[in-house]
């Protein structure tokens, strides 16, 4: 079931992708990606304390939900993204580096969630593991990410003197 979910979010992307940009998109999942992470850790607190069959399926829902969410955005979008944002020569070391950073990333969650959920508990270890890095993804894409669609790279360069600062002004 998770497998189809998956593909009707990719797509789901197809169409999203060219319609609102990679940016909003990005935007928009994260930040529901945040909530439904919130969602999830409620839902597993409550089922740990009271055991219901509904908190369960709870469960099982928003991570369905979860899923179909991150295969619309940021599943898709980062394996081209990418080359949308770097000059030509740079294209392949840019996507290279990208994969191994994900499947890095992949296995240090796989070595450090079970001594982390022994610690905290399965809900906070998960909130802790989840919550935070789409939290921390919504502000770098709202302050660093320019938009991409229909631009070449030198294009999206010259468009992030146009984001928002995080700090202090902009260099001009």
């Amino acid at each position: 079931m998770i497998c189809l979910i998956t593909v009707f979010g990719v797509i789901l992307s197809s169409i999203f992708i060219e319609k609102y940009g990679r940016r909003s998109l990005l935007l928009a999942t994260f930040t529901l990606l945040a909530a439904f992470n919130v969602i999830i850790f409620a839902c597993m607190l409550l089922f740990e304390t009271h055991q219901s069959a509904l908190l369960g399926y709870g469960v099982v829902v928003a991570i369905g939900l979860f899923n179909l969410i991150f295969s619309a955005g940021p599943c898709p979008i980062a394996f081209f993204i990418t080359g949308e944002l770097v000059s030509q020569g740079a294209r392949a070391a840019a996507c290279t580096w990208v994969i191994v950073l994900l499947n890095l990333m992949r296995s240090i969650v796989l070595v450090i969630y079970n001594p982390i959920e022994n610690l905290l508990g399965g809900p906070l270890a998960y909130f802790v593991l989840f919550f935070p890095p789409c939290v921390i993804c919504v502000v770098l894409i709202y302050y660093y990410l320019p938009e991409t669609k229909g631009k070449t790279a030198e294009e999206a360069a010259d468009d992030t003197k146009n984001l928002p600062k995080l700090c202090g002004k902009s260099k001009e």
